[in-house]
């Protein structure tokens, strides 16, 4: 694995500067637009994965075939969201539980003659309690599910079928072989996370115009550092894009 390449590769590039600005206006427009500008962020970065995974000396792709990269992103975001599923659930379950427990602890209250909230309000008084359990819970998953997610990525690329990403036992098995590289570009992910927070927090905000799209950049290279490793590029069933 080549850690300093996937901080530094983009500058390689001669038209890097454009590349990475179309990247920036699309994550800019994605606050205005929804999903479609992401599609094609993450459609990029799909096809950028897969260059690296087949040597490409210049895996930057060219910013045309929208079409393609719609497909790739919707492809990226599905097995995003369908991995992260079960923590979205446990979020939107103790958002209720937390609501439900309110408005019972003041219907307790108002029906009350002294306005004592009764056992709801003890629910009420648990909350912060029950809240950092499951916020812990909820950050260990959504650790291994990051992990998994992009292990589910490698299967598709390589087979090229979106169902196979679904395979829960491959999946978990391939993660589970090649952890420690999983867990690496989630460290190097996290770290060049921090970065990008600080440069956005010391130039105002103006930083992470350019910074998160160079942290996607980062992260699909190292995840097709990871795919050149786990599968020859022979057996691969896309091609590398221009």
């Amino acid at each position: 694995m080549e850690y300093g390449k996937a901080f530094t590769f983009l500058t390689e590039d001669t038209e890097w500067v454009t590349k990475l600005a179309i990247a920036a206006l699309l994550v800019v427009a994605s606050g205005i637009i929804p999903i479609l500008p992401l599609l094609l962020v993450m459609g990029y970065t799909l096809e950028l994965t897969l260059n690296v995974a087949h040597g490409e000396a210049l895996p930057l792709p060219r910013w045309d075939g929208m079409e393609a990269k719609l497909k790739h992103g919707a492809i990226a975001l599905v097995i995003g969201f369908v991995y992260m599923l079960p923590m979205l659930v446990l979020v939107a379950c103790a958002a209720g539980f937390g609501f439900a427990a309110a408005i019972g602890a003041g219907a307790s209250a108002s029906a009350s003659p002294k306005g004592d909230s009764g056992a709801a309000g003890g629910l009420v008084a648990l909350l912060p309690f029950i809240f950092i359990c499951l916020g812990c819970v909820a950050a260990v998953y959504g650790i291994i599910a990051g992990l998994l997610s992009n292990a589910a990525t490698l299967i598709y690329l390589n087979t090229g079928q979106l169902g196979n990403a679904f395979r829960v036992r491959e999946v978990w098995a391939l993660a589970q072989r090649h952890l420690g590289d999983f867990i690496m570009i989630w460290l190097a992910t996290l770290v060049a996370n921090l970065g990008v927070v600080v440069i956005g927090i010391i130039t105002c905000g103006l930083g992470y115009l350019v910074g998160v799209p160079w942290l996607m950049f980062m992260q699909a290279h190292l995840l097709g550092q990871v795919c050149r490793k786990l599968f020859p590029p022979s057996a691969d069933a896309l091609a590398p894009v221009a």
